[in-house]
């Protein structure tokens, strides 16, 4: 009875898997109950929004919890063996993983309309390790690192931009940047910005929404004003 939750064993290993494998399916149960109950139909979608942001973070912490205990078994073997399948899969985890963060965080859902580089549709479905978007040649699977890569843009019913992206170049800071953008009304400060740096090139991923009535032109105007050298693909010298 006492290895029946230790890590450091198989009994232990196996025992883990089940209780998270019950775990799972008891989740599954409290959804389909919730579905069945006599809500309003705004808690029960705000009660299913926190379920299934629950199941996107179970999956990969159970996986994590499941590697622990494999490693703790044998700390030398089963390490060296976990770090030579993480290095040849890299690209699949990195992947995996920054699927799961854009969908608990960003604004992408089904049958947003969305254009991704040179490809513009509506989401159709999440997979895990990317998304099918309907074209009108058809569906597209396009990867989360695309996306990460690449940014994308949000389109409203009505064809204005929600949400853009600029890939930009400056001697400024993260912080002096967002300053610079604040004290100039452009952009709408419900939807955050968001900079990240990329190592790669130098150069920083701006993702915004705009103002009504603003014209990303105007932005960019503001920019070029300020020697920020910008461009609506990754492409900036290093």
């Amino acid at each position: 009875m006492e290895n029946t939750f230790i890590l450091y064993s198989w009994i232990g290993l196996r025992n883990l898997i089940l209780f998270l494998f019950f775990g799972y399916w008891a989740l599954k149960l409290i959804e389909f109950l919730i579905q069945r109950i006599t809500l309003t139909k705004r808690v029960n979608k705000k009660v299913l929004a926190v379920l299934n942001k629950i199941f996107l973070l179970y999956n990969p912490i159970s996986i994590l919890l499941i590697l622990l205990g494999f490693i703790t078994i044998n700390y030398i073997v089963h390490g060296l063996f976990l770090l030579l399948v993480s290095a040849i899969g890299y690209p699949y985890i990195r992947n995996y993983v920054g699927g799961v963060i854009y969908k608990i965080n960003s604004i992408l859902a089904k049958g947003v309309s969305v254009t991704i580089n040179d490809t513009t549709g509506e989401i159709k479905k999440f997979l895990p390790f990317g998304i099918v978007v309907n074209t009108e040649k058809g569906d597209c699977f396009i990867n989360y690192t695309t996306i990460d890569t690449s940014g994308y843009t949000v389109n409203s019913k009505n064809d204005t931009v929600l949400r853009q992206t600029l890939f930009v170049k400056t001697p400024l800071s993260k912080s002096e940047l967002l300053d610079l953008l604040f004290d100039n009304p452009l952009l709408n400060y419900k939807e955050a910005p968001v900079l990240k740096e990329l190592e790669e090139s130098g150069s920083l991923k701006l993702q915004y929404t705009l103002e009504k009535g603003i014209q990303a032109e105007s932005l960019i105007a503001f920019l070029s004003a300020h020697q920020i050298e910008t461009s609506l693909t990754n492409n900036l010298i290093a």
